[in-house]
């Protein structure tokens, strides 16, 4: 079987590369960081809007920050994310 990337996920992945607390972004994203944790854990369908202003504050693209990201509604949806190294993170297999 594949693994799917959520969207979440891979704004977390590219954050976790820049070394940004979810605060951080999310303050640069003109974004509450409660909004922006629900949406890294895929806990909503975030707005377009949303998702231009994640990526300018990755600085990265809307292509890139879609770069191998399977899409579908969350009540459709059943993907599996790779597991996160970071065992605290909600897609973590460990524990």
């Amino acid at each position: 079987m594949a693994v799917e990337i959520t969207i979440g996920y891979r704004v977390w992945s590219l954050r976790m590369g820049l070394h940004l607390s979810q605060e951080q972004l999310a303050r640069s994203c003109e974004m509450a960081p409660a909004v922006f944790s629900r949406i890294e854990r895929d806990e909503v369908d975030a707005r377009t809007s949303s998702l231009e202003r994640i990526a300018r504050g990755l600085g990265v693209t809307m292509a890139e920050l879609f770069d191998g990201v399977k899409w579908s509604p969350r009540s459709e949806r059943v993907v599996m994310a790779p597991p996160h190294p970071n065992p605290r993170h909600p897609l973590s297999r460990s524990g």
